[in-house]
C-alpha cells in the first residue's frame, strides 16, 4: 500500500514538472 502511494506521488510529480516545462514553453514562445 505505501509503495502505491510513492509510485502515485511520484507519477504525479513526473506529470506536473511535463506541465510546467509546457508552461515555460510557452511563456518563451509568447514573447
Amino acid at each position: 500500500m505505501h509503495e502505491a502511494a510513492t509510485d502515485l506521488k511520484f507519477e504525479y510529480a513526473a506529470r506536473l514538472r511535463d506541465e510546467i516545462n509546457d508552461l515555460r514553453r510557452e511563456l518563451r514562445d509568447a514573447r
